[in-house]
Protein backbone atom coordinates (compact mmCIF):
# COMPACT_ATOMS: atom_id res chain seq x y z
CA UNK A 1 0.00 0.00 0.00
CA UNK A 2 1.20 3.37 -0.78
CA UNK A 3 0.28 6.69 0.75
CA UNK A 4 0.01 9.53 -1.42
CA UNK A 5 -0.13 13.11 -0.74
CA UNK A 6 -0.84 16.07 -3.25
CA UNK A 7 -0.47 19.46 -1.10
CA UNK A 8 -2.34 22.42 -2.40
CA UNK A 9 -2.51 26.41 -1.24
CA UNK A 10 -6.22 25.16 0.28
CA UNK A 11 -6.73 21.70 0.48
CA UNK A 12 -4.11 18.66 0.61
CA UNK A 13 -5.79 15.82 -0.80
CA UNK A 14 -4.35 12.21 0.34
CA UNK A 15 -4.84 8.79 -0.41
CA UNK A 16 -4.03 4.82 -0.83
CA UNK A 17 -2.95 3.24 -3.57
CA UNK A 18 -2.99 -0.19 -4.32
CA UNK A 19 -0.80 -0.38 -7.53
CA UNK A 20 -2.92 2.41 -9.48
CA UNK A 21 -6.24 1.58 -8.01
CA UNK A 22 -7.19 4.13 -5.18
CA UNK A 23 -8.47 2.09 -2.07
CA UNK A 24 -9.39 4.89 0.46
CA UNK A 25 -9.03 8.84 0.19
CA UNK A 26 -9.66 11.93 2.59
CA UNK A 27 -9.00 15.87 2.29
CA UNK A 28 -7.62 18.19 4.77
CA UNK A 29 -7.37 22.04 4.89
CA UNK A 30 -3.73 22.57 4.26
CA UNK A 31 -3.54 24.98 7.22
CA UNK A 32 -5.02 22.97 9.66
CA UNK A 33 -2.87 20.04 9.14
CA UNK A 34 -1.18 18.62 12.07
CA UNK A 35 0.59 15.48 13.92
CA UNK A 36 -2.60 14.50 15.80
CA UNK A 37 -4.83 15.33 13.03
CA UNK A 38 -3.15 13.50 10.28
CA UNK A 39 -2.90 10.36 13.15
CA UNK A 40 -6.60 10.90 13.84
CA UNK A 41 -7.08 10.24 9.93
CA UNK A 42 -5.08 7.66 9.25
CA UNK A 43 -5.58 5.64 11.94
CA UNK A 44 -8.78 3.80 10.50
CA UNK A 45 -6.65 2.85 7.31
CA UNK A 46 -4.27 -0.15 6.76
CA UNK A 47 -0.40 1.05 7.34
CA UNK A 48 1.65 2.60 4.17
CA UNK A 49 4.89 0.57 2.88
CA UNK A 50 5.72 3.64 0.74
CA UNK A 51 4.55 7.53 1.16
CA UNK A 52 4.91 10.10 -1.87
CA UNK A 53 4.57 14.19 -1.91
CA UNK A 54 3.93 16.12 -4.39
CA UNK A 55 3.92 20.02 -4.32
CA UNK A 56 4.36 23.05 -5.43
CA UNK A 57 6.03 24.73 -2.06
CA UNK A 58 8.51 22.96 -1.13
CA UNK A 59 8.70 24.34 2.26
CA UNK A 60 5.24 22.78 3.50
CA UNK A 61 5.88 19.74 1.44
CA UNK A 62 8.96 18.82 4.02
CA UNK A 63 6.72 19.95 6.63
CA UNK A 64 4.69 17.23 5.93
CA UNK A 65 7.18 14.51 5.06
CA UNK A 66 8.52 14.87 8.40
CA UNK A 67 4.78 14.42 9.92
CA UNK A 68 4.43 11.59 7.68
CA UNK A 69 8.00 10.15 8.34
CA UNK A 70 7.27 10.40 12.07
CA UNK A 71 4.19 8.61 12.14
CA UNK A 72 5.05 5.39 9.92
CA UNK A 73 9.06 6.12 10.30
CA UNK A 74 9.30 5.96 6.77
CA UNK A 75 11.28 8.62 4.56
CA UNK A 76 8.92 9.96 1.77
CA UNK A 77 9.85 10.69 -1.16
CA UNK A 78 9.76 14.39 -1.96
CA UNK A 79 8.99 14.64 -5.92
CA UNK A 80 10.85 16.73 -7.30
CA UNK A 81 12.49 17.93 -11.21
CA UNK A 82 15.79 15.65 -10.84
CA UNK A 83 13.54 12.26 -10.60
CA UNK A 84 12.94 9.91 -13.38
CA UNK A 85 9.36 10.98 -15.10
CA UNK A 86 9.46 8.70 -17.94
CA UNK A 87 9.24 11.82 -20.18
CA UNK A 88 11.60 14.44 -21.62
CA UNK A 89 11.23 17.95 -20.17
CA UNK A 90 11.62 20.31 -22.71
CA UNK A 91 10.46 23.17 -20.81
CA UNK A 92 12.56 26.15 -20.46
CA UNK A 93 14.15 26.31 -17.71
CA UNK A 94 13.48 22.45 -16.48
CA UNK A 95 12.90 23.22 -12.96
CA UNK A 96 10.41 25.84 -13.82
CA UNK A 97 7.64 23.97 -14.78
CA UNK A 98 4.92 23.07 -11.94
CA UNK A 99 5.66 19.59 -10.39
CA UNK A 100 1.90 19.00 -10.79
CA UNK A 101 2.11 19.54 -14.10
CA UNK A 102 5.00 17.40 -14.65
CA UNK A 103 3.16 14.94 -12.88
CA UNK A 104 -0.19 14.70 -14.51
CA UNK A 105 1.56 14.83 -18.46
CA UNK A 106 3.70 12.24 -17.33
CA UNK A 107 1.28 9.84 -16.18
CA UNK A 108 -1.53 10.70 -18.75
CA UNK A 109 1.37 9.64 -21.56
CA UNK A 110 1.95 6.47 -19.53
CA UNK A 111 -1.18 5.77 -19.94
CA UNK A 112 -1.73 5.75 -23.55
CA UNK A 113 2.19 5.96 -24.83
CA UNK A 114 0.72 8.70 -27.64
CA UNK A 115 0.55 12.42 -27.69
CA UNK A 116 -1.37 13.62 -24.60
CA UNK A 117 -2.75 17.01 -23.93
CA UNK A 118 -3.64 16.97 -20.10
CA UNK A 119 -5.67 19.99 -19.34
CA UNK A 120 -6.69 20.63 -15.22
CA UNK A 121 -9.07 22.69 -14.65
CA UNK A 122 -7.64 24.23 -10.84
CA UNK A 123 -6.62 27.62 -9.51
CA UNK A 124 -5.53 28.53 -13.32
CA UNK A 125 -6.40 26.47 -16.35
CA UNK A 126 -3.58 24.38 -17.86
CA UNK A 127 -3.08 22.60 -21.07
CA UNK A 128 -0.30 20.86 -21.22
CA UNK A 129 1.60 18.73 -24.12
CA UNK A 130 3.86 15.97 -24.54
CA UNK A 131 4.28 14.45 -27.83
CA UNK A 132 4.09 10.56 -28.80
CA UNK A 133 8.32 10.51 -28.51
CA UNK A 134 7.40 11.40 -25.00
CA UNK A 135 8.86 14.72 -25.04
CA UNK A 136 7.16 17.42 -23.06
CA UNK A 137 6.64 20.29 -25.30
CA UNK A 138 5.38 22.58 -22.21
CA UNK A 139 1.62 24.62 -22.45
CA UNK A 140 -0.91 27.26 -22.29
CA UNK A 141 -2.19 28.72 -18.62
CA UNK A 142 -5.02 30.99 -18.54
CA UNK A 143 -6.81 31.82 -15.71
CA UNK A 144 -9.28 29.48 -13.69
CA UNK A 145 -13.46 29.08 -13.83
CA UNK A 146 -13.19 30.34 -10.15
CA UNK A 147 -10.51 33.25 -10.58
CA UNK A 148 -12.12 34.76 -13.45
CA UNK A 149 -15.43 34.56 -11.07
CA UNK A 150 -13.96 36.54 -8.92
CA UNK A 151 -12.75 38.62 -11.48
CA UNK A 152 -15.81 39.66 -12.36
CA UNK A 153 -17.21 39.92 -8.33
CA UNK A 154 -13.87 42.89 -7.40
CA UNK A 155 -16.34 45.02 -10.06
CA UNK A 156 -19.73 44.49 -8.68
CA UNK A 157 -20.09 43.02 -4.85
CA UNK A 158 -23.21 40.94 -6.37
CA UNK A 159 -21.12 38.69 -9.16
CA UNK A 160 -18.91 37.59 -6.49
CA UNK A 161 -21.63 35.26 -4.90
CA UNK A 162 -22.39 33.63 -8.64
CA UNK A 163 -22.49 29.89 -7.47
CA UNK A 164 -20.40 28.07 -9.95
CA UNK A 165 -21.95 25.82 -11.48
CA UNK A 166 -24.03 24.23 -14.68
CA UNK A 167 -26.67 26.67 -15.91
CA UNK A 168 -30.47 25.42 -17.03
CA UNK A 169 -29.34 26.56 -20.64
CA UNK A 170 -26.09 27.98 -22.37
CA UNK A 171 -28.14 31.08 -23.08
CA UNK A 172 -28.76 33.05 -20.05
CA UNK A 173 -32.06 34.45 -18.50
CA UNK A 174 -30.40 36.85 -15.96
CA UNK A 175 -27.28 38.37 -14.81
CA UNK A 176 -26.36 35.41 -12.71
CA UNK A 177 -27.14 32.23 -15.01
CA UNK A 178 -25.24 34.09 -17.74
CA UNK A 179 -22.11 34.53 -15.99
CA UNK A 180 -22.50 30.62 -15.21
CA UNK A 181 -22.75 30.11 -19.06
CA UNK A 182 -19.78 31.82 -19.88
CA UNK A 183 -17.96 30.07 -17.29
CA UNK A 184 -18.38 26.86 -18.40
CA UNK A 185 -19.70 26.35 -22.09
CA UNK A 186 -16.97 29.04 -22.17
CA UNK A 187 -14.82 26.37 -20.74
CA UNK A 188 -15.94 24.02 -23.35
CA UNK A 189 -15.49 26.25 -26.31
CA UNK A 190 -12.21 27.02 -25.16
CA UNK A 191 -10.67 23.11 -24.97
CA UNK A 192 -12.44 22.14 -28.53
CA UNK A 193 -10.32 25.56 -29.53
CA UNK A 194 -6.82 25.09 -28.12
CA UNK A 195 -7.26 21.25 -28.57
CA UNK A 196 -7.76 22.63 -32.56
CA UNK A 197 -5.07 24.88 -32.57
CA UNK A 198 -2.51 22.34 -31.21
CA UNK A 199 -3.20 19.51 -32.90
CA UNK A 200 -2.68 22.07 -36.19
CA UNK A 201 0.34 23.05 -34.84
CA UNK A 202 1.70 19.51 -34.56
CA UNK A 203 -0.02 17.69 -37.28
CA UNK A 204 2.38 14.52 -37.27
CA UNK A 205 0.70 14.24 -34.00
CA UNK A 206 -1.98 12.21 -32.97
CA UNK A 207 -3.57 13.60 -29.63
CA UNK A 208 -5.38 11.88 -26.89
CA UNK A 209 -6.85 14.70 -24.54
CA UNK A 210 -7.22 14.15 -21.11
CA UNK A 211 -9.14 16.41 -18.26
CA UNK A 212 -8.59 16.66 -14.63
CA UNK A 213 -8.43 19.42 -11.92
CA UNK A 214 -10.72 20.17 -9.54
CA UNK A 215 -13.57 21.66 -12.11
CA UNK A 216 -13.66 18.76 -14.13
CA UNK A 217 -16.66 17.45 -13.08
CA UNK A 218 -18.26 20.49 -13.90
CA UNK A 219 -16.96 20.51 -17.51
CA UNK A 220 -17.64 16.80 -17.37
CA UNK A 221 -21.78 17.20 -16.71
CA UNK A 222 -21.64 19.78 -19.81
CA UNK A 223 -19.89 17.55 -22.22
CA UNK A 224 -18.94 14.13 -21.05
CA UNK A 225 -17.58 13.30 -24.28
CA UNK A 226 -15.38 16.19 -24.93
CA UNK A 227 -12.29 14.31 -23.33
CA UNK A 228 -11.42 11.85 -21.02
CA UNK A 229 -11.56 12.63 -17.63
CA UNK A 230 -9.45 11.18 -14.97
CA UNK A 231 -10.35 13.23 -11.72
CA UNK A 232 -7.47 11.68 -9.53
CA UNK A 233 -4.75 11.95 -12.36
CA UNK A 234 -2.69 14.01 -9.63
CA UNK A 235 -2.89 11.87 -7.02
CA UNK A 236 -2.03 8.64 -9.29
CA UNK A 237 0.31 10.11 -11.14
CA UNK A 238 2.35 10.42 -7.61
CA UNK A 239 2.16 7.03 -7.48
CA UNK A 240 3.68 6.29 -10.52
CA UNK A 241 6.82 8.63 -10.14
CA UNK A 242 7.39 6.91 -6.53
CA UNK A 243 6.93 3.48 -8.33
CA UNK A 244 9.74 4.46 -11.23
CA UNK A 245 11.91 5.85 -8.63
CA UNK A 246 11.81 3.14 -5.99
Amino acid sequence: MRLVCDIGNTRTNFALLKGNTICHRFSIQTATITSELLSEYLEEYPRPKRIAIASVVLSKAQEISAILGKLFQIKPLIIAHHHQFGIINCYHPPHSVGIDRLINVAYAYEQFHQGVIVIDFGTATTFDVVTGGASFLGGIILSGIKTMRDALGERADQLAKVPIQKPQSVIGRDTFSGIQSGLTYGSIALIKELVREISYAYPGEVFRTVITGGFSRLIEQIDPHIALFDHDLTLKGIGFIDQINH
